[in-house]
């Protein structure tokens, strides 16, 4: 039986400078929460966190990662050791149903979200699948705690309604994971760029920048009618991200101003509520693009990610 388990290891390292695999859990878990705490879900990332790795107690597993001893020995491919079934396997064990929807995510911490029963690697497959013995996992990680409720109200009165809620939520717990997985990885094995991404600005830093932009443009405007209507717009945005939150509509034809004033609404309103972020969906490439220049040209380059 193996002494020490580990998460990681390092290329040309001893074992004494690896990743113990306890640490990777419990900073995962931390990490998973502090994400999904953002939309009331906490423990559920949490858990998360705590079992996608659980399978690399095997040691099986950790022969493995003494053999492979390199930076990719952890990610699962053809030949590799299946280390996330485990997870989702005592997700599952432990919660039943309930348990299921974070044994997606942990399923598909390395591989992508499964299919709930299509094929060989689909969720239920994977949850009726042998695999091997990570019972050396340390009790107290296997418990865990008490799941609760969902953090929302499920729509039972709809089929339709119920299983976009669940699949969506199923998804902001796998992003929460992969994300805090990823994280805590990087910190470990490239510690330099890990430092990278930490120092940014927050929200009411950003909405410093925006203001200042905005009262610089307005002081520089002609009186035009055009501009006139711009700065009405500006001021019914800035009044409505007043109200509690909810779904609101702008209606402005081309030139009216939108972007800027959408934003300065979105910023306000995410600072009234306590939010962390703002996120644009907007059709085609091209105006995803032209509003992200404008945003980076105010807020800063790397403050403002674009992805198609």
């Amino acid at each position: 039986m193996t002494e020490k388990y580990y998460a990681h290891s390092l290329e040309r390292r001893p074992p004494s400078e690896w990743q113990l695999l306890e640490e990777h859990l419990k900073n995962v878990a931390e990490m998973a929460r502090s994400f999904s705490d953002g939309f009331g879900a906490g423990d559920w990332g949490y858990l998360a966190g705590l079992w996608h790795d659980i399978g690399k107690y095997s040691d099986d597993f950790q022969r493995m990662l003494r053999a492979k001893d390199g930076s990719d020995a952890h990610i699962e491919k053809i030949g590799r050791v299946d280390h996330s079934t485990a997870g989702a396997k005592n997700a599952f064990n432990t919660f039943g149903d309930k348990g299921k929807l974070l044994a997606y995510a942990i399923a598909g911490h390395h591989g992508g979200l499964p299919d709930g029963n299509s094929n060989n690697t689909c969720l239920y497959n994977r949850l009726e699948k042998t695999i091997l013995d990570y019972s050396s996992c340390p009790e107290h990680i296997l418990k865990g705690k008490n799941l609760g409720d969902l953090p929302f109200g499920p729509d039972t009165s709809s089929s339709k309604r119920f299983a976009f809620q669940i699949s969506f939520f199923i998804r902001m717990i796998y992003s929460c994971l992969v994300d805090a997985d990823f994280l805590d990885t990087e910190a470990f094995m490239d510690k330099d760029r890990s430092l990278w991404r930490k120092g940014y600005p927050s929200l009411l830093e950003l909405n410093k920048r925006l203001n200042a932009d905005l009262k610089q443009l307005s002081a520089s405007a002609s009186k035009t009618p055009i501009n006139q209507r711009r700065a009405e717009v500006l001021k019914s945005c800035l009044s409505a991200a007043e109200q509690p939150q909810g779904l609101f509509s702008l209606t402005v034809p081309t030139g009216g101003g939108k972007t800027l004033s959408s934003l300065a609404f979105a910023m306000k309103h995410a600072l009234k509520h306590n939010l962390k972020r703002i996120i644009y969906v907007i059709p085609y490439t091209s105006i995803i693009e032209q509003n992200a220049a404008v945003f980076r040209k105010i807020l800063g380059e790397n403050e403002v990610l674009a992805g198609r």
